[in-house]
């Protein structure tokens, strides 16, 4: 049975992979993108209103299925697709100069935070935005599975996790559990007041928004 679901997940991931090739970079107007206040990052796709994120391997970069977003940003990933230990690279980084990775859940966190600080660090400062690799994870759970294969890939990086903290904590809990099963790692999290929590704000894309956050040139403007 586990083998045919890899020959299953092996002919679906092909497939995605036909569909993405054929498609046209996603358009930077979206309205997902508009919502969510971010600059268009990685290699997003669209086809009609739907935006097309692929989904790849976090040790080998292969692609293994993709996650679709409307434009009131309802999302769905494909279906018998793989996901676990599947990411989405933010920015783009030699393998070489990576000294720090960032993991998030999703998308619009990722893309707020790799234009956050390419913003914050000075002109004449390079290191920080040069050698930090953002990458969204898609969910909490698979945070765990995303770190473990970054860290066979990256033995030296530091590895740090910008949590979600919802009302429920279940996005700060996953993160924490990271560091009891991967070395080096981080935590962060976006410091929500009880009626934000309760007002659905959770993510470092819903704090850099809603404190209103100006793209400064100071490296120690933080977010945490």
């Amino acid at each position: 049975a586990e083998n045919n679901l890899e020959e299953i997940r092996k002919e679906v991931a092909k497939s995605a992979s036909d569909k993405l090739d054929a498609m046209n970079k996603a358009n930077s107007n979206h309205k997902y993108l508009i919502k969510k206040n971010i600059k268009l990052y990685g290699q997003i796709r669209q086809q009609g209103d739907l935006l097309y994120l692929p989904v790849f391997n976090s040790f080998n970069g292969d692609l293994q299925s993709y996650q679709t977003i409307d434009n009131n940003g309802d999302k769905r990933f494909l279906k018998d697709g793989k996901m676990k230990g599947g990411c989405l690279p933010i920015n783009t980084i030699q393998d070489d100069n990576i000294m720090v990775v960032g993991l998030c859940e999703g998308y619009a966190t990722g893309c707020s935070l790799s234009e956050f600080y390419e913003s914050t660090v000075p002109k004449n400062n390079k290191t920080f935005t040069k050698d930090t690799l953002f990458i969204a994870c898609f969910s909490a759970s698979n945070l765990i599975n995303v770190a473990k294969n970054i860290r066979l890939k990256f033995p030296n990086a530091d590895i740090v996790i910008y949590a979600d903290d919802d009302k429920n904590r279940i996005g700060l809990t996953k993160a924490k559990e990271v560091r009891d099963y991967v070395t080096n790692v981080q935590v962060k999290y976006p410091m929500f007041t009880n009626s934000e929590k309760d007002s659905g704000l959770s993510d470092y894309n819903d704090f850099i928004n809603s404190r209103n956050i100006v793209m400064r040139s100071q490296r120690n403007e933080r977010l945490y």
